[in-house]
């Protein structure tokens, strides 16, 4: 099996057509960091920042860039899933669509999150459903799928759950999030 390199993981981030969103306190960030190209809404912000009270000046203002649509791709992040959920489900209210929460791990070439007990029912899905799910087409089992979490063994499970799906391009950043902070100096 083979393991993707810090190299490949650092050019992921460069897709600007989707926000990505952490929602911890900004006090987490400083002492972990955060994933390039994301910003800042800590959970106890994300209703008033997305609602109506929240015009697209505003939003950029305080956030640095524009107030996305209700059909924006947004991607949610925290440390362990949980408010990144309670945030998709108040955004969820406030009429915006496309959203997914980073659990816990990431198919890093089409930016879809699963938990790892979630992840066997995303990749068994149909590809017309894991479309309406994730807005995304769904990897073939040759499509070149790389995992990553806090520090690589649980996308070393996933990898091999993935693997025995079928995915045999299936594969673990095996440093994950922890080699990524260490080499970004964060």
């Amino acid at each position: 099996m083979s393991i993707a390199t810090y190299e490949e993981v650092l050019d992921l981030p460069n897709h600007p057509e989707k926000l990505l969103i952490d929602v911890r306190n900004p006090d987490e960030l400083s002492e972990t960091g955060k994933i390039p190209t994301s910003i800042n809404i800590p959970l106890d912000k994300v209703k008033q920042a997305f609602g109506p009270e929240t015009s697209e000046e505003a939003f950029a203002q305080v956030y640095g860039v524009p107030k996305p649509g209700l059909d924006h791709y947004l991607i949610l992040s925290c440390r362990t899933g949980r408010r990144s959920q309670m945030a998709l489900e108040a955004i969820a209210e406030l009429g915006y669509r496309k959203y997914i929460s980073i659990i816990v791990l990431l198919v890093a070439r089409f930016h879809i999150f699963f938990a790892v007990p979630q992840l066997e029912e995303g990749l068994n899905l149909t590809n017309e459903a894991f479309k309406a799910k994730f807005g995304r087409d769904k990897p073939s089992p040759g499509t070149e799928v790389i995992f990553h979490c806090k520090m690589g063994g649980r996308a070393q499970k996933a990898t091999d759950l993935a693997s025995s799906l079928g995915f045999i391009n299936a594969r673990n950043y095996k440093g994950s999030w922890t080699e990524w902070a260490a080499k970004q100096g964060k």
